[in-house]
């Protein structure tokens, strides 16, 4: 009497050799390389909560980089133009009188050119005050591919910001302010 035993694909007879089906292991092989490529594609689509891609996904993070670009190459444009004074001080307070004048003018036209640009347009349409409440509301922590790091870091990596001089960072920031208070 010969009894065979399907164990992984193979079946045992009563001398214990295995007789492979390739159709069967085929299936197998297929299942589980069809049920890896789930779990990778629900991660890096952000389909999973807590990781990396669905922090971005959900804060827009896209947008928000296309912005602060936007923003960064606006700054750079306006540090030319003020080039020519070399340490103006908070607001040009350390300006004598017909460098101040010079100064203000020259700053009052950069922020009239800057709620005309196309930077403050897509600040605007982009609801940047949404997108932090979002990011904000998020938990601390986000699973990475290199472990678990704080979201802060991701954003500011993502955008760009870290490979913002310090010095430079404020300005940026004054620049999203022109935007936000020109929308009101």
């Amino acid at each position: 009497m010969n009894l065979h035993i399907l164990i992984c694909g193979g079946w045992v007879d009563n001398n214990m050799n295995i007789t492979y089906n390739m159709n069967t292991t085929g299936v197998v092989l297929v299942l589980c390389i069809s049920c890896s490529l789930c779990v990778a594609g629900s991660f890096f689509g952000g389909f999973i909560d807590g990781t990396e891609p669905h922090f971005l996904k959900v804060i827009e993070a896209d947008k928000a980089k296309e912005v602060y670009s936007l923003a960064v190459k606006l700054r750079e444009k306006h540090k030319n133009e003020l080039s020519k004074f070399s340490n103006p001080g908070p607001g040009g307070s350390d300006l004598d009188e017909d460098e101040y004048d010079e100064y203000k003018k020259i700053t009052d036209k950069l922020k009239e050119e800057t709620r005309d640009s196309f930077f403050c347009k897509k600040a605007i349409a982009f609801d940047i005050k949404g997108s932090k409440k979002v990011r904000d509301n998020y938990q601390t922590n986000v699973f990475t591919l290199d472990g678990t790091k704080r979201k802060k870091d991701i954003y500011e990596k993502y955008i760009g910001s870290n490979d913002v001089e310090e010095s430079e960072r404020m300005p940026i920031e004054l620049l999203f302010q022109i935007c936000m208070n020109s929308n009101t």
